[in-house]
């Protein structure tokens, strides 16, 4: 899993976050904080990209449930191979979103958060999504 691979690692990990307050208006600094973050450890574009989503996704998910009254952070840890992205709180992804059809039974955000990071953790007890990608420092 994301969170056991990091884990064995953490002590050498360079961690920043971001919190914002609750409302979707703050949606775009989360995705402003993950396309710096992820540039500045040599992510791909198409994985900045989808990093992107998914941190949009998934504080869209705690702001609609109202899980997010204290604010959604977005950590990323990283050290010269993995970025690790930790949303807290995401939400449950159980229901799919107001107006739109479940996936198989999952939430429409979820099923395209595991489209595109099929090892995404989705830690229920906690709220929290983990995602952990390679990057590419030189």
């Amino acid at each position: 899993s994301p969170r056991a691979e990091v884990q064995r690692r953490r002590v050498d990990m360079e961690r920043l976050a971001i919190r914002i307050p609750p409302g979707s208006a703050h949606v775009a600094s989360v995705r402003a904080f993950v396309g710096a973050v992820g540039r500045r450890l040599g992510c791909s574009e198409e994985t900045i990209d989808d990093l992107r989503l998914v941190a949009t996704e998934a504080c869209a998910q705690a702001i609609e449930e109202r899980v997010a009254d204290d604010g959604v952070e977005v950590r990323t840890l990283s050290d010269d191979h993995r970025l690790l992205l930790e949303i807290d709180p995401s939400g449950s992804f159980e229901r799919p979103p107001d107006g739109l059809d479940g996936f198989a039974g999952r939430s429409t955000r979820r099923a395209l958060i595991e489209g595109l990071f099929p090892d995404a953790e989705f830690d229920r007890e906690r709220a929290v999504l983990r995602i952990s990608v390679p990057v590419a420092r030189s």
